[in-house]
């Protein structure tokens, strides 16, 4: 059971540490500047400057369909990706809707629901069929 607990502990632990990287890498994000993608750092710069933040790194996703994402520990590691689809919108303002923004205090959000979801929640199901079990035991 120890070996359980701290084998899932480790899991959680890289796959935090990683999760950024293993997005971009299982959408075959690539890297791009200021130089091959003005709107994309442009809209982004414009937003992190309003939200605080420093300026992340930007990725280009190879997708007809308009969608985003941001990921990263925190600030200082953040990375923003797009697909071609949302670069191609002919509205500024319509992709500065769709594009991920490196909101201030994100990160911190998603991290708290993560390790919610991860320690919190799960122990409830198996609490519950303890109490049953005691309720329905024959002792």
């Amino acid at each position: 059971m120890i070996f359980a607990l701290l084998f899932a502990g480790g899991m959680n632990l890289f796959t935090w540490w990683n999760s950024g990287i293993m997005a971009r890498q299982l959408y075959r994000a690539r890297p791009v500047d200021a130089r091959r993608a003005p709107a994309l750092h442009g809209i982004v710069r414009q937003l992190a400057e309003i939200a605080g933040l420093p300026m992340v790194c930007l990725y280009v996703i190879d997708n007809p369909q308009p969608n985003g994402f941001a990921t990263g520990r925190g600030p200082e590691n953040a990375a923003v990706a797009a697909t071609t689809g949302l670069l191609q919108r002919p509205s500024r303002e319509e992709s500065a809707g769709v594009a991920p923004a490196p909101r201030g205090g994100h990160w911190s959000r998603a991290v708290a629901a993560a390790w919610r979801n991860r320690v919190v929640i799960p122990p409830f199901p198996a609490i519950h069929i303890i109490l049953w079990a005691c309720v329905f035991s024959s002792t």
